[in-house]
């Protein structure tokens, strides 16, 4: 038994141990997640834009992480539209910024390593930046679409007597509660993807203009900063679908 399948098997023990028949599931989507981005790269592969394919796993792994793998009801449909929205105007909007910091393709850093590697790849370096940045952002966009509908969902099955007026400040003020956690979340996840490239810049004493200049550097940050931004208006654009659901099912 390898590491690989070893710890597979502690973490659905523990997913099944905490969720039960759901933390199974649960187990089950990541690996189809994990299976649909490779499907994805394959796609890319033979031939189809990687803008259409990254769009079209968006949608697939929003559909699926809502309504499949948590069920058809209030709170799932109000984060599968929320995080429809945000997706779709994060495709949108998304390359603006990439063509305005002109990061696209390989830094300094990375060309020592590609030497024994051909470059004359006919795939656009600009839709594999746009890609790379989109994909980072879908999970962060999803997991905070759930969890704003299913505590707002929750409040409003206490308090069915609930106005959507007072509905929406409790989804406002479990926003800022998700609000530093989620930022954290994308804070450390990226110091901890890219140690290496932070003892390099120390170790070969960057200065602040090159620290600033340098493409890998700018294109993670943009990276995070566009994630975290994103997943951030997920927060008030979700408890705002719920307040528009709770008024309509209140007529």
């Amino acid at each position: 038994m390898n590491a690989i399948v070893l710890m597979s098997l502690i973490v659905f023990i523990a997913m099944t141990a905490v969720g039960g028949q759901r933390g199974s599931l649960a187990f089950i989507g990541l690996f189809i997640n994990i299976g649909s981005i490779f499907l994805m790269v394959h796609l890319i592969g033979m031939g189809m834009p990687p803008r259409l394919a990254v769009l079209l796993l968006g949608l697939g792994m929003l559909y699926f992480n809502t309504l499949v793998l948590n069920g058809d009801h209030t709170a799932m449909k109000v984060a599968c539209l929320s995080g429809l929205l945000l997706i779709v105007f994060a495709w949108f909007v998304t390359p603006m910024f990439l063509d305005a910091v002109y990061i696209h393709g390989f830094s300094s850093e990375e060309l020592h390593e590609m030497d024994i590697f051909s470059m004359n790849g006919r795939i656009s370096y600009r839709a594999i930046s746009l890609m790379v940045v989109l994909v980072s952002m879908m999970g962060a966009v999803i997991d905070a679409a759930i969890a704003v509908a299913t505590a707002m969902d929750e409040i409003r099955l206490a308090n069915p007597l609930i106005s959507p007026k007072q509905l929406m400040r409790s989804g406002m003020n479990v926003s800022q509660d998700i609000l530093v956690t989620t930022v954290n979340t994308l804070l450390f996840a990226f110091f901890g993807q890219y140690i290496g490239l932070v003892i390099w810049v120390f170790d070969l004493h960057y200065s602040w203009q090159m620290i600033v200049n340098a493409k890998i550097i700018t294109g993670q940050v943009l990276g995070m900063c566009l994630a975290g931004g994103f997943a951030l208006l997920t927060l008030p654009v979700t408890a705002f679908v719920y307040r528009l659901q709770h008024e309509k099912a209140k007529k």
